[in-house]
């Protein structure tokens, strides 16, 4: 009888020992669906609380949040193999709806310094989304303790890093033209709209000059930079700032995966060469509080929050002078439109206009992606012996 099976089995060449590998073997898990799928359950609870909730801060945010929520799900499904999030488990009800200060604890989750410092170790498919994510809870957040919620807290004053020097410099380009945008619409604008523009103005310095402090031999501050056309009452105005301040936040957003493959290859070269040195300007970032300063595993940890923190800002900035309220980029529904193009201050590619020159006739030039460097470059190398 088993004679009589060794053959057809032998031409299908199957095999019986108990060391054969899985028939269907099952696939590896994406290293990125653990952190998409812990930052929608977050996501989820947030909209799972505002259910009920009788606000018009809550309302405006609804559709952002519901708009989030359909991105990480979509990120979910890209993964190889993809993923589903696991249906939620039936509760009772809770003994009371939730109020501004609880849907802003909720907000905050993991926007503490250890929260933020924990970015840097994203798989780079992770990063755009989550990072994205943790920067539209930031801005929310802010939102409701503008309306007086008591919960939540501001992000922590960690210093401004960079992977690179080159992402530092794209970064601070970036910043540059933004700067200057809103140099020139504060000029214009009422008192009202003046202040979060110097508001948003004198931040965007701190964190330029933090950034400096990583780069060897920064080229100056431009004179100033082209502009899409005259600026010379407040409407005008409030759209530069609108259009600079959105510029920026998808500059430093498209910044985000670079920055975990940088980290990441650099983890890997570190941990092959014994260590990496520590950047140029690390000991001259600004002070603050002593409680701000988070142990870390080296001395680039933060970088990716710097990203988050700086779109956070811009954000902000951007709501606080007028703007509409949307989702961040990497966020929105695939069927939304784009942002129409702009001639505006962009990126470090942005030239600055000449003396001679009057910035409301120059060109501005197309908008530049983040660097991509070789591996032995990914992060800031101190600086060369002199003589």
């Amino acid at each position: 009888m088993l004679g009589a099976l060794a053959v057809p089995l032998a031409g299908c060449r199957i095999r019986l020992e108990s060391d054969a590998p899985a028939f269907l073997p099952e696939p590896s898990p994406d290293p990125a669906g653990p952190a998409i799928l812990t930052e929608r359950r977050r996501v989820a609870g947030l909209v799972a609380a505002c259910v009920g909730v009788d606000d018009p801060v809550v309302a405006r945010w609804r559709p952002v949040q519901v708009a989030q929520l359909a991105a990480l799900d979509g990120a979910l499904a890209a993964l190889d193999p993809p993923l589903s999030p696991a249906p939620a488990p039936r509760t009772s009800a809770p003994a009371r709806r939730a109020d501004l200060g609880d849907l802003a604890d909720l907000e905050f989750a993991d926007l503490d310094g250890p929260g933020l410092v924990a970015l840097d170790g994203l798989a780079p498919r992770a990063a755009g989304v989550v990072v994205a994510s943790h920067a539209q809870r930031a801005v929310v957040l802010d939102a409701l303790r503008a309306a007086g919620a008591p919960g939540g807290a501001a992000l922590p004053p960690l210093p401004w890093r960079a992977a690179s020097e080159e992402l530092a410099a794209h970064l601070i380009g970036a910043i540059r033209s933004a700067a200057y945008g809103l140099e020139v619409a504060a000029a214009q604008s009422d008192a009202a709209r003046r202040t979060p523009m110097l508001d948003g103005l004198r931040s965007l310095r701190l964190a330029e000059a933090g950034l400096a402090a990583g780069v060897h031999d920064l080229p100056p501050r431009p004179l100033g930079y082209p502009l899409p056309g005259p600026v010379t009452s407040p409407s005008q105005a409030a759209r530069l700032a609108n259009t600079v301040l959105d510029r920026l936040v998808a500059v430093v957003l498209d910044a985000v995966v670079p920055t975990a493959t940088a980290l990441h290859d650099a983890d890997d070269a570190g941990d092959e060469s014994g260590g990496d040195p520590p950047p140029p300007g690390a000991d001259a970032q600004p002070t603050v509080a002593p409680e701000a300063i988070i142990p870390s595993g080296g001395p680039y940890s933060g970088a990716s929050a710097s990203l988050l923190r700086l779109t956070s800002l811009a954000e902000t900035t951007r709501l606080r002078c007028g703007g509409a309220v949307r989702p961040l980029p990497g966020l929105r529904p695939a069927a939304a439109p784009a942002a129409p193009p702009t001639t505006s201050p962009t990126a470090d590619a942005a030239r600055p206009s000449p003396r001679s020159a009057s910035p409301k006739t120059a060109n501005p030039p197309a908008t530049t992606s983040p660097p991509t460097t070789p591996r032995a470059r990914t992060r800031a190398s101190t600086p060369p012996p002199r003589g």
